[in-house]
């Protein structure tokens, strides 16, 4: 599972293959392949280039993969045996030589090149910013594109590989510019190389054997770069679902904060209308205190003196325990008449009514008594106001 997520991390979407056509001068031939659903394409080509066309051409943020070919490239058939690379360069250093080999049972074609022309190429594209994680030198990798040809024969740069089934016989030069068909895309001889190696890059296939080992650096590179920027794109995104985050968070939070106001301006404006009530409820009360109606003895015992030897012909209407002196006006201190009492109310005897009168004159805490109306009616009845004086 974790190499399998590591692969999909580090794929390369696109590359960019460039064949070095090694001659009187060093001309360049380009390949940009795109690996979309493992299926390779050809997205743009360029030819015949000088190095500082090619700059213009290539673009850095995309790796780019080296095809050597041309003049110092020598393509072999040797037989498989322990020493074949010395049957391939004779009485020569084999350490001075790059080493690209198609390896079958009982032989190996191998084309080989200079590592002084090759590295001079490899320090030239380095120096200019361009990271080189692959190569291929001379025509056997164009072997792999086999697969998707119907026919014997496949043209490779300037050769022609002959195969039998699916092994590859022989090779020989050929001078003719011949086009394959690979899949829907059509290709030169000399763009095989190149697309073949591209495949190779994406799809190794173990019969192709070579020294990369001097590139491992650049690919970890090529890979640093990767999981810098997922983890680049991964806290970019984060930072923004967080800043989208704290605005809606700000946004709930203002919205409470509103709400929280409003209420807190209503909880003050309701204190402040208690506030005031209260003072009133205390300055009526403190009136009402001075005026001495909480005393005990202020309802029930008046009250009960006054009617408990009330005759049934006499009704009372109004019982008004110490009156106001005058009518009430808005923010002025109301006054009470504190020793007065005015009784109101009919009466249909006029003998019952002096019999309770002359009773009431003999009550001892009233100090005064007065009649003051007293009207017979249309219904024959008499209506009757006292006025009583407390001591």
């Amino acid at each position: 599972m974790l190499p399998n997520i590591k692969n999909r991390i580090t794929h390369d979407k696109t590359i960019q293959v460039v064949g070095v056509q090694f001659g009187r001068e060093t001309r360049y031939h380009i390949l940009r392949l795109d690996n979309t659903n493992n299926e390779l394409f050809v997205t743009e080509k360029f030819s015949s280039l000088s190095f500082e066309g090619l700059q213009s051409k290539l673009d850095k943020k995309y790796p780019v993969i080296l095809v050597f070919s041309g003049k110092g490239v020598l393509n072999k058939k040797v037989k498989r045996t322990p020493d074949y690379k010395s049957k391939v360069l004779l009485n020569v250093n084999t350490n001075e030589f790059y080493f690209y080999e198609y390896q079958q049972k009982t032989e190996v074609f191998i084309s080989v090149a200079r590592k002084s022309i090759v590295n001079a190429e490899l320090e030239l594209f380095a120096n200019n910013k361009f990271l080189i994680v692959d190569y291929s030198i001379g025509v056997f990798s164009s072997v792999l594109l086999k697969s998707f040809v119907k026919k014997e024969v496949l043209a490779s740069d300037d050769v022609v590989l002959s195969f039998t089934g699916n092994e590859l016989d022989s090779f020989s030069k050929s001078t003719e510019e011949e086009m394959e068909l690979i899949g829907e895309q059509q290709l030169s001889a000399h763009e095989m190389p190149l697309f073949a190696t591209g495949l190779n890059y994406y799809y190794p296939n173990e019969k192709l054997v070579y020294d990369a080992d001097f590139l491992t650096i650049n690919r970890e590179e090529k890979n640093f770069k990767k999981y810098f920027e997922l983890l680049g794109g991964a806290i970019l995104g984060s930072f923004f679902l967080l800043l989208l985050l704290s605005y809606l968070l700000l946004g709930y939070y203002n919205d409470k904060t509103v709400e929280a106001n409003t209420s807190l301006d209503m909880l003050q404006d309701t204190y402040s209308r208690v506030k005031v009530l209260k003072k009133e409820r205390d300055d009526k009360k403190a009136i009402l205190n001075e005026s001495g109606v909480f005393t005990s003895s202020f309802l029930s015992y008046y009250i009960n003196e006054l009617t408990t030897d009330l005759p049934t012909t006499i009704s009372l209407s109004e019982f008004l325990m110490f009156p106001n002196t005058k009518k009430i006006k808005q923010s002025e201190k109301v006054l009470f008449k504190a020793n007065t009492i005015t009784i109101k109310g009919i009466s249909s005897s006029n003998l019952n009514f002096n019999n309770w009168y002359k009773g009431l004159k003999k009550v001892s805490w009233m100090s005064k008594i007065d009649i003051v109306t007293y009207n017979k009616n249309r219904q024959n009845q008499y209506d009757f106001e006292i006025k009583i004086l407390i001591r």
